[in-house]
Parts: structure tokens; C-alpha cells; sequence
């Protein structure tokens, strides 16, 4: 996908989804945290759920990968096997 279609994708999705009207709060932040929760998950996947090289993919450090992962509550089976053993 290149960075036209993205954009597509996101004003098709900010202007047919009903619920995001309905959203309380900044919908700019919103909008961020859910590329942002696509772009963690679609990396960690590619990277074999490891946190350095999705942060290496994503052009950011393995903490804000870390912390993120925390925030949004993300789930990663693969990762939470590893992160048991």
C-alpha cells in the first residue's frame, strides 16, 4: 500500500464510520493510536513478535514498542509465550 491508498483508507474510514462520529475526545489522537496499533501489530507479526526489529521497521526505539504494546493493551500470543519462558 502506498502512502495515497493510506490515505485513502483513513478519509474512507473517518468519513464512513458512524461510531467515529460519535467518538468523545480528540479525534486526531484517536486516529493516531489506531494507525498506530495497525503499524505495531502488522510489524511485531513481520518481525516474528520481536520487539527490537518491529521497532527497527517502524523507525522507532524498542521501548516506545514496548510501552505502546502496554498502552493500547495489544495481545501477542507468539509474545506472550516468550515473554512466559
Amino acid at each position: 500500500m502506498n502512502e495515497a491508498q493510506l490515505e485513502k483508507t483513513l478519509v474512507d474510514f473517518l468519513s464512513e464510520t458512524q461510531s467515529f462520529t460519535k467518538l468523545r475526545g480528540n479525534r486526531y489522537i484517536i486516529a493516531g493510536d489506531l494507525v498506530d496499533r495497525v503499524l505495531i501489530t502488522h510489524a511485531m507479526e513481520r518481525a516474528g513478535y520481536n520487539k527490537r526489529q518491529a521497532a527497527q521497521m517502524l523507525g522507532c526505539n524498542r521501548n516506545t514498542i514496548r510501552k505502546k504494546i502496554s498502552a493500547y493493551g495489544l495481545k501477542f500470543p507468539m509474545y506472550e509465550q516468550r515473554e512466559a519462558s
